[in-house]
Order: C-alpha cells, then sequence, then structure tokens
C-alpha cells in the first residue's frame, strides 16, 4: 500500500498517521483550539463580570446607590456562563482524547469527574436562573422557575 493510500486512509478513518506526533495532527489541534476559544472566552466573561462588580462597588461608595437585584442577577449569569463554557471545554477535550484519559487517576478524568460535579450542582443550573434573569429585566418578581 503506498503512502498517499495510507494517508487517506487516515483521513478517512479520523486516525492519525503513526509517524505523525499527536500535536502536529489536525484532529488534535480542532478540539484543542475549540477549547482554548471557550476557555478564552469564560475568563474574558468572568474578568467583566468582576469588574462590573467592581464599577458597582464604587459606584456605592461615591453616591450610596446600591446594587439591584437586576444587577446582581445579571452579573451571576455572566458567571454561570463561564462556568458552563469552561465545563464544555473540559467535556469536549475528555470527549477527543484517547480512551487512556478515562483511566481513574489520570489528569484528564479528574478533571472531567470534576467538572461532572460541578454541572450537577443547582448552583450551576443556568437555565433555572434564566426565567428568573428574564422576570426581573421585565419588571415581574423574581421567583424560582417561573414563580
Amino acid at each position: 500500500m503506498s503512502t498517499n493510500t495510507t494517508i487517506r486512509r487516515s483521513v478517512i478513518l479520523r486516525q492519525r498517521p503513526h509517524d505523525v506526533p499527536r500535536r502536529e495532527h489536525f484532529d488534535t489541534q480542532r478540539p484543542f483550539g475549540y477549547a482554548l476559544m471557550l476557555t478564552d472566552s469564560a475568563e474574558a466573561l468572568l474578568m467583566t463580570a468582576a469588574e462590573t462588580y467592581m464599577q458597582y462597588c464604587r459606584r456605592w461608595g461615591e453616591d450610596r446607590t446600591p446594587i439591584s437585584l437586576e444587577d446582581n442577577v445579571r452579573l451571576y449569569g455572566m458567571v454561570l456562563t463561564a462556568g458552563r463554557l469552561a465545563s464544555e471545554a473540559v467535556e469536549h477535550l475528555f470527549h477527543n482524547a484517547s480512551s487512556a484519559a478515562s483511566k481513574r487517576g489520570q489528569r484528564l478524568e479528574r478533571y472531567f469527574r470534576d467538572v461532572a460535579m460541578y454541572r450537577q450542582h443547582m448552583s450551576a443550573q443556568y437555565l433555572n436562573i434564566a426565567s428568573g434573569i428574564g422576570r426581573v429585566h421585565l419588571g415581574l418578581p423574581f421567583g424560582w422557575g417561573g414563580l
């Protein structure tokens, strides 16, 4: 079998040729690049939320303007979204890693397990708070789950 046929079969079967280091193959670069996009976005959201909170604190310190319920829940929504994006990055890397990454004690397995615990926690259920954020913005009482 010629080298070109082997490479074509590898691309069709989504396997990397054995003579190409994993880090140099596009099937490794793609999920890694996507995870970088997600984590960069999560970090930007988190930093923006922190900066906005500090602006609210300075505003209160200067003229005693309180931080409103809407200010609070919208910041919380930003932080939840950052957590969701960061979690998605870990999940994406785990799903695209080799099966060796799922062996107990492997670094990526531990990260995946930690992310799974975070995602199951009540405070990370972003859809539960979304209706409350919408309600507050529309001038309605906050309530949980549309209550």
